[in-house]
């Protein structure tokens, strides 16, 4: 640390002596740059006796001049005064020159002039200590003035002018550059620190680069006060790409710092991968945005340091280690941004002694361990956003105290415990998102106090019982999220009275009862789907939304569990009685095989055979709820068999059913009478039913008619024999798969390419497995030992190992509205798709293009897609769901969004629906919060999208 300030002085040395010295300007504001509002007037200067004043674009320094409207007497002056607003002292015994710009904008002959007091406070009262008279040029022209004056002692001093008129219509003057210039003084090191950051970031390529022999003053986003110290550095989007220098702290003036990389297309991004130590003593610094630049390593201690720190925004980088306590020693804070970086550890205790804190962000981390209560002692907090992390415990009861807060978001976490009472306390409560985490218990009674609630997010828990009727009292409600729990009864009537209601999901979980009708008749996403309503409790609400989505339900009866068991003869009824609805259709099914003419509400069986075992079910559907398709189950049918012709033999078994009674019969239940004309080889078994016709006499046979011999001579159905492509190109890792469904030795010769030859003995009815071969084609010529023996032919097969065809994997692409996500793919017929700890799996006809469609069911998801073949890799993606609320809709002037979190700055394409583009602009992203001005729009249907990177949302909303 030593090292590095000796190093700097000598800078500020070495530059001293190069660059020389220059005058100091000793008034502020000096070229009417800045200007206060309600009603608009310039810094750091007083006005009396004014007839209006202009804010004028016609300057000779900077881009404003002040423009004085006279009045045309010589009673009630105009004067123009740096008395009471700032303190300029200046160095005594020395000489100053006093200059200013000004123009006349009406001929006023001699009639306008002008006074120059210079005054200074002797202790105790004022004194003029210089009167001298101005006169001015009025020929609408700028002129300057200059006047030079002597010091005595080192008094505070300040400079009026007074405006003398007396013209008939009343005059004005524009004056700019006003200028105490002092005696010459060393270069202030600032340049320096600049040029030192130019190179450190790679500033040759910078797409919008510095001329380092010119003024700072006219370098792209660098801002100065009136004594030329650099206050703001604002570099964002520049194509920056290093790290920031030690040099960093002789801009001991800075206090705003923007260094992000904005997402609009076109803009090149800032790669700043470390900072120097130097950075955090830059006490004057009060907004510091370095987001979105991959910036790396952990926040230091040192940070405490910065006690004029208002704004801290270090959104999307690649961070790490623990958030720092001391950051709880920045008592102005107002903005904490941390989200989407790689934090672990717990949230610091200590950020709870901030005060001043609004906003606080540290989503997307990898943060743990409980919410710290102490953060209830931060009144002041607006917005709290924790998602996406791994934060653990319940849900502390101290965050009701937030009576400031408007949003809350804790999704995607591990909290758990009921949702505690006190957040009905959040009376100005905008946005409440706990999805995604393990909470269990009722939802309170007491949210439907939270009349200001616009978004309220609960999907993906443990929650149970019913939906409060409470819920129905918030009347600014746009969006209901509770899928995706264990919530039962009927839906409260309620819910149907919300006026506001643009997006409602109650998927997933077991409701049941007729759906009420919404006042709201335009719901933009309405979910309802796998809960256990029937056709009756829909047909009302489907007529009312026409975006509702209801299909599928959960079907009707026992899919599994104990059979029902019958004996031949009995009957056999089958009914549904859930569903009653006059226009249901039903087909009944066994085994998933529709049952011919079997189309009404029951189904009977008035004798039952042992053909009519089997799994029986009924499909019904509805010709008004025409998605949806109901199927009840019923329990597996056993019929246990009888002995028609009573010779002891079961009918099941019995190839001669009608043996006369009394005869004797043989295994199969076949008599010496039933025999004698028809068994041919003698063996006991009909010719009707003998398989070998020519069986030995003697041998024993089977049901079938085979002998021993019989059953070993091998046939082509004796085995099964599969390849498996190699699953990388040029590498011998080919599978041939031999199944032997006989138990008995068999003998294979197996052939193939490169003198590939090798035999093999397989006993018992097991499966040959060969692996690491080379693609090509394989020959197998396979024998029983027997069937060797006794000359029986060969069974043959020809395999073929291919290289299998590239994976190939498209763009994933979004549909936010119903949560899911598409890829096309190609180079397999089998693939499986892993979302977060889901597995879906998919079968397709062939190996070219197919799209892939899966649901998406957290806030963040985890994607990976691979084939059954080893070396055709794994596609993966990461893909967070927006939480985006369009409102009002319909909207009439102004456009409001909200949930955009992870998105800074956007590109706002708005079009109608033949896609036409009527509105196209880069907007800021504000909070997580995009507002625009669609006035100009003519009524209709449009489609809003919001492009922020690889990011994309798609929003419908109708104009007024």
């Amino acid at each position: 640390m030593i090292k590095n300030y000796t190093r700097l002085l000598l800078a500020v040395f070495f530059l001293s002596s190069i660059l020389g010295f220059s005058q100091t300007n000793y008034l502020q504001n000096s070229s009417f740059e800045n200007w206060y509002v309600s009603p608009e007037a310039p810094e750091n200067w007083s006005i009396a006796n004014e007839n209006n004043i202009t804010k004028s674009i016609d300057a000779t320094e900077g881009n404003f001049s002040l423009e004085l409207d006279l009045n045309n007497t010589l009673v009630n002056q105009t004067e123009l005064s740096t008395w009471n607003t700032s303190d300029i002292v200046l160095v005594p015994n020395t000489s100053h020159t006093f200059t200013f710009d000004y123009k006349v904008n009406t001929e006023a002959g001699n009639n306008l002039s002008a006074y120059l007091d210079v005054l200074k406070d002797e202790g105790s009262y004022t004194i003029q200590y210089i009167h001298e008279f101005i006169p001015l040029e009025s020929d609408g022209n700028w002129h300057t003035y200059t006047f030079d004056f002597e010091t005595e002692s080192e008094e505070d001093y300040a400079f009026e002018l007074t405006f003398r008129a007396n013209t008939d219509p009343a005059s004005s003057i524009k004056v700019d550059n006003f200028q105490v210039l002092g005696p010459e003084t060393a270069v202030i090191p600032d340049k320096e620190a600049l040029i030192a950051l130019y190179y450190a970031t790679d500033g040759p390529n910078w797409q919008r680069q510095w001329d380092l022999n010119a003024e700072i003053t006219t370098w792209h986003g660098i801002t100065t006060n009136s004594q030329g110290r650099v206050t703001e550095l604002s570099l964002k989007s520049n194509n920056l790409n290093g790290t920031i220098p030690p040099e960093i702290q002789l801009l001991t003036e800075l206090v705003k710092i923007e260094l992000d990389r904005s997402l609009i297309y076109g803009q090149l991004p800032n790669k700043i991968s470390g900072i120097s130590t130097e950075f955090w003593n830059l006490t004057k610094l009060e907004e510091v945005n370095i987001s979105n630049t991959e910036l790396e390593g952990t926040l230091p201690p040192d940070i405490g340091q910065l006690i004029s720190l208002k704004s801290l925004l270090l959104y999307n980088n690649n961070l790490t280690g623990n958030i720092p306590p001391e950051i709880g020693n920045l008592a102005k804070l107002e903005i904490l941004g941390l989200g989407s970086n790689n934090f672990t550890g717990n949230i610091p205790s200590q950020l709870g002694q901030s005060n001043s804190l609004k906003s606080l962000v540290l989503s997307y981390n990898i943060l743990e361990g409980n919410i710290p209560s102490s953060l209830s002692q931060i009144s002041s907090l607006e917005l709290l956003i924790l998602d996406n992390n791994e934060l653990t415990g319940t849900i502390p009861a101290e965050l009701g105290q937030f009576t400031n807060l408007y949003r809350l978001s804790l999704d995607s976490n591990n909290l758990e415990g009921n949702i505690p009472n006190e957040l009905s306390q959040l009376n100005n409560i905008e946005t409440l998102d706990l999805a995604y985490n393990n909470l269990s218990g009722e939802i309170p009674e007491s949210l439907g106090q939270l009349i200001n609630l616009k978004y309220l997010e609960l999907s993906g828990n443990n929650l149970t019982g019913e939906i409060p009727e409470s819920l129905g009292q918030l009347t600014n409600l746009n969006n209901l999220q509770l899928g995706a729990n264990d919530l039962t009864g009927a839906i409260p009537t309620s819910l149907g009275q919300l006026t506001n209601l643009l997006q409602l999901n109650l998927s997933n979980n077991n409701f049941s009862g007729k759906v009420p009708i919404f006042i709201q008749d335009d719901i933009s996403s309405f979910s309802i789907q796998n809960n256990s309503l029937l056709f009756e409790d829909l047909t009302d609400v489907i007529s009312n939304q026409s975006n509702i989505y209801y299909h599928p339900q959960t079907n009707l009866g026992v899919l599994y569990g104990s059979p029902t068991s019958l004996s031949e003869g009995e009957q056999f009824s089958l009914s549904v009685t859930e569903t009653t609805h006059v226009n249901n259709t039903y087909q009944w099914r066994k085994d998933e095989v529709e049952i011919e003419n079997e189309t009404s509400s029951t189904f009977t069986i008035d004798s039952v055979t042992l053909e009519d075992a089997g799994k029986y079910d009924c499909v019904i559907n509805n010709t008004i709820v025409t998605d949806l398709t109901l199927v009840k189950h019923f329990r597996r049918l056993l019929v246990t068999s009888v002995d028609d012709d009573k010779d002891g033999v079961l009918n099941e078994d019995d190839i001669c059913p009608d043996t006369p009674y009394g005869e004797i019969v043989n295994r199969f239940g076949c008599s010496e009478s039933q025999l004698s004309d028809n068994d041919d080889d003698q063996d006991g078994v009909p010719n009707a039913n003998d398989v070998c016709e020519n069986t030995p006499v003697g041998a024993v046979t089977g049901a079938t008619g085979c002998s021993y011999q019989d059953i070993l001579v091998p046939k082509q159905d004796d085995f099964t024999a599969k390849a498996t492509s190699t699953s990388c190109p040029n590498t011998a890792n080919g599978k041939l798969t031999v199944e032997f469904k006989v138990n008995q030795t068999h003998i294979l010769i197996i052939t193939g390419p490169n003198n590939f030859s090798a035999n093999y003995t397989q006993q018992n009815g097991s499966t040959l497995t060969i692996t690491d071969l080379e693609p090509g084609s394989y020959n197998i010529v396979a024998n029983s030992e027997i069937g060797r023996l006794v000359g029986a032919p060969n069974v043959m097969f020809s395999l073929n190992i291919e290289t299998p065809e590239e994976f190939i994997s498209g763009k994933t692409v979004i549909d936010y509205t119903a949560k899911k996500a598409s890829v096309v793919v190609s180079g397999s017929k089998n693939y499986q798709v892993l979302v977060n700890e889901k597995v879906y799996s998919f079968e397709v006809d062939n190996i070219k293009n197919q799209q892939l469609s899966f649901p998406l069911d957290k806030g963040s998801n985890i994607i990976s897609i691979e084939t059954d073949k080893i070396c055709q890799g794994v596609f993966k993606d990461s893909i967070v769901l927006s939480n985006a609320i369009l409102s009002p809709n319909p909207v009439e002037d102004i456009l409001r969004v909200e949930g955009l979190d992870m998105m800074t700055d956007a590109q706002i394409i708005v079009s109608n629906l033949s896609g036409v583009t009527s509105l196209q602009d880069n907007y800021q992203i504000n909070y997580g919060t995009l507002e625009m001005n669609i006035s100009n729009l003519s009524p209709g249907v449009y489609m809003l999208t919001i492009v922020d990177g690889d990011k994309e949302i798609n929003l419908k909303f109708v104009k007024k």
